[in-house]
């Protein structure tokens, strides 16, 4: 019974959905044309370089080799194989959903299990830094000085989410066994690991790099497809009086109708409820715990596309749903914590009006800015990688000179 009932709410959900679309077709259309927008001149070239130059790395056997220099970092804070290293930092760098899509892609390759890849991706992926700073600090809570708080706030909030996750999600279970390697033998087994990954995946660099071209471009387009389909539902909630609604049941909580109306859309959908926010009357610090709420949660956006690139790896998408609830209220905790003291707060709003759009960049200058990140990211993975190493090197001198 049960079972029928899931099939009934969907099949309603669905009626109701097209149904909407049927009454208010230009409500459809708007939406969708603001969702193919946001994807195609920010998403897109973003996200590109990251998936493709990702998929590349791990055929070539890289990720392997940074695994191996990673390792001593990883395992003990994280539970999770050196190999993370390098889904954390293109996650930090890039933002939803790339760090879910290389622990997946971790997975397929049996380089993790399926509770690591969850630990993994419960963590590192998160938003990027250009939304939080550009977008949310400077273009919708016009507070420059809040750039650090909102970043420093979320990416503390996910670092001791990985903590959180090694200590209370199946500790001790599922993991890789890695040998104890140190001195010079862990640059031996590093490059011992890039031979093998190589040897296992067996596809020439052409075959490669096509590959992993067709295969960024095919999941760019699953992620537009749940960002335009968001997007409709957003202007849908909007249209039919459904934050509205929300906001009346907020309403003895003492929040303003427009932040509660934030609250919902930002459950929804990260970039509307995140700017409905900001502009709140609420004080300028409750506006940005509520922003860097929503901004930690993703938005059910984000956490389907999460569902979509992950499915048949063994991740567990409902502890990575309650990782992301549980990040929102670090997120939210820190930002209080780190609050500048001297931060005077926006005058108070007399009326909501939703600010303009803000200009959609340059593909070209876009896809630019996220080679850049990529290579940033790659570039920080490499130097941490050499000072692994290099104390490596050194605990194993000391350990001869004892012995």
């Amino acid at each position: 019974m049960p079972k029928h009932l899931g099939t009934l709410f969907g099949v309603t959900l669905a009626v109701i959905f097209v149904a909407a679309m049927v009454i208010r077709p230009e409500m459809a259309f708007a939406g969708a044309e603001r969702g193919l927008k946001i994807w195609w001149y920010v998403v897109f070239p973003a996200l590109l370089p990251f998936f493709i130059g990702s998929y590349l790395l791990v055929g070539l056997g890289v990720v392997a080799f940074l695994g191996v220099l990673m390792r001593p970092l990883m395992r003990p804070l994280f539970g999770i194989p050196g190999q993370g290293a390098f889904v954390v930092a293109m996650g930090f760098n890039s933002g939803y959903p790339v760090g879910a899509v290389l622990a997946a892609e971790l997975r397929k390759k049996n380089q993790i299990t399926p509770t690591e890849a969850t630990r993994l991706t419960a963590f590192s992926n998160t938003s990027d830094p250009l939304f939080m700073g550009g977008a949310v600090a400077v273009g919708m809570l016009n507070q420059p000085l809040l750039v650090g708080t909102i970043m420093s706030a979320h990416y503390l909030g996910a670092f001791f989410m990985g903590i959180l996750m090694k200590l209370f999600y199946r500790r001790g279970q599922d993991e890789t066994p890695e040998p104890k390697g140190n001195g010079p033998n862990l640059l031996r087994e590093a490059w011992e690991a890039l031979l093998e990954t190589r040897r296992q995946d067996g596809r020439s660099l052409g075959a490669l790099l096509g590959d992993s071209v067709r295969r960024s471009v095919d999941t760019l387009l699953l992620i537009g497809g749940f960002i335009i389909l968001f997007s409709v539902l957003v202007d849908m909630a909007k249209t039919f009086g459904i934050l509205a609604f929300f906001a009346a049941l907020l309403s003895p909580l003492g929040l303003s109708p427009q932040l509660a109306e934030g609250i919902f859309a930002g459950f929804l959908e990260i970039s509307v409820g995140a700017q409905l926010t900001a502009h709140a009357p609420e004080p300028l610090l409750t506006r940005t715990m509520v922003a860097s709420a929503i901004i930690a949660w993703s938005g059910l956006s984000v956490i389907a596309q999460v569902a979509a690139v992950t499915r048949d790896t063994g991740i567990q998408i409902g502890v990575y749903t309650l990782a992301r609830l549980i990040h929102a209220f670090l997120a939210a905790g820190f930002t209080y914590l780190l609050w500048p003291p001297d931060l005077t707060a926006l005058p108070t709003l007399g009326s909501f009006t939703a600010p303009p759009s803000p200009p959609h960049p340059p593909f070209l200058a876009a896809l630019a800015s996220g080679s850049l990140r990529f290579a940033a990211g790659l570039a920080l993975l490499g130097v941490g990688s050499i000072v692994f190493l290099l104390s490596s090197l050194w605990r194993g001198n000391r350990e001869r000179e004892v012995s």
